[in-house]
């Protein structure tokens, strides 16, 4: 992340809340300031992302990047939450359960030309004692292209902030962007 000047795009289950995730964040908040061509995309499940760890959620460590970012920076970092297409009454569940019947398992990073696919989440038990479960492709315009692309579209389709970092109503709810996102997934190579 230390070097990309472009494009980030950072899609996992969760994020986690310690101190190694919070600094990952820092350090996003510190780039989208100082570095206004950065565009950033982050994607979470959105049941995971609401479990309190430690006193805080992956959520509002998340909203406080959001916060505190400068108005005109604001635009260049979209976060989305995505919820599985289940049943509404599904929404009553508690958190825990929700996550059992349908969570975001996509665990991708994109750093301008670099992309990481892996099966580690964004947490300091993946950091330290699971660092084996990963695979890095190095300077392929294309595929980090096609996979900050993808992470984008999943934003566009998921529930996001909104000026006061606030989620707002879930977007499957509009017609448009539910069509947005099957166009993505059934485009022609």
């Amino acid at each position: 992340m230390a070097s990309a000047s472009r494009r980030i795009a950072l899609s996992s289950l969760y994020i986690g809340t310690g101190a190694l995730e919070r600094f990952l964040l820092h350090r996003l908040t510190d780039k989208l300031q100082n570095q206004h061509m950065l565009r950033a995309r982050l994607l979470f499940d959105f049941y995971r992302s609401q479990r309190n760890e430690q006193g805080d959620s992956s959520l509002e460590l998340v909203q406080n990047v959001h916060r505190a970012l400068k108005p005109q920076t604001r635009d260049n970092l979209r976060v989305g939450y995505l919820k599985s297409r289940k049943p509404r009454a599904f929404d009553l569940l508690s958190g825990s359960l929700a996550e059992v019947l349908g969570v975001h398992h996509i665990k991708l990073y994109v750093f301008d030309n670099d992309v990481i696919v892996t099966g580690a989440n964004l947490s300091h038990s993946y950091f330290t004692y699971r660092q084996d479960r990963y695979m890095m492709i190095r300077g392929s315009e294309e595929l980090s292209g096609r996979m900050y692309d993808l992470v984008d579209a999943l934003v566009d389709g998921s529930t996001r902030f909104n000026e006061d970092a606030l989620l707002e109503k879930d977007p499957y709810d509009n017609l448009e962007n539910y069509v947005k996102m099957w166009r993505f997934s059934n485009r022609p190579e």
